[in-house]
């Protein structure tokens, strides 16, 4: 069952199961919900139920990048607000990692708690977590992702501005290898650059970039997995 960190202590009805609305953003193009899709929300109601939840309702925007405030846009914000409001719903559930201010907004515009995938995640850990030091680890990564994610948003932007400033002057070249987790990318990385990253058949097996420098004849340039 859900717990206290994710639905907030005065959320939740007597012995029910709390219940929730997704929210996603994909990118535009033909509608298709298959479950390998782009516009299926197969693998986030599957986490919900996971951890004990109720998916009433769900919400898909297609545009090409989230909102930086809301995260969907206005108009869907407003939808989101009508079903979560009808549905009677705990909590809206965003099927990717939200900044603290488009939580912030969106919990003002909807009415009720918003919390995103890895909140979810973590949920779903301690939930399983069985032996103290499980617990105590889920507890105090719980605890560290809010503040993580305030420092690590400006620490990015600054460590991403000097990164680009060197390789403009070195005038370094650079190529990156992007895609969804599982697709393959550390095994292309591995081949040209000879890198050790590491190629395991999980999902999420490698959550941090890797950058190596590979050079072709008379040209250098990096190569970033992301």
């Amino acid at each position: 069952m859900a717990g206290s960190w994710l639905l907030g202590p005065d959320t939740g009805g007597q012995g029910e199961r709390p219940t929730a609305v997704l929210v996603a953003v994909r990118d535009g193009g033909a509608a298709d919900s298959s479950p390998g899709s782009q516009t299926s929300l197969t693998e986030p109601r599957r986490l919900a139920a996971t951890d004990g939840l109720t998916v009433a309702d769900e919400v898909v925007q297609r545009r090409p990048n989230p909102d930086p405030a809301t995260y969907v846009g206005s108009g869907k914000v407003d939808e989101l607000a009508a079903l979560a409001e009808s549905a009677h719903a705990d909590l809206v559930i965003a099927d990717r990692e939200l900044t603290p201010g488009q939580v912030r907004n969106l919990e003002e515009r909807v009415g009720v708690r918003v919390v995103d995938r890895s909140a979810l995640i973590l949920d779903i850990f301690a939930e399983h977590a069985r032996t103290s030091e499980g617990r105590v680890q889920v507890e105090l990564a719980q605890r560290a992702t809010r503040l993580r994610r305030n420092a690590s948003e400006l620490a990015r932007r600054r460590e991403r501005t000097r990164t680009r400033t060197r390789r403009a002057r070195n005038q370094v070249p650079s190529v990156s290898i992007t895609g969804y987790t599982n697709a393959g990318k550390s095994a292309l990385l591995n081949r040209p650059t000879r890198a050790d990253a590491q190629v395991h058949d999980v999902l999420f097996a490698t959550l941090d970039p890797t950058v190596r420098r590979i050079s072709t004849g008379d040209l250098t340039y990096t190569v970033t997995r992301v």
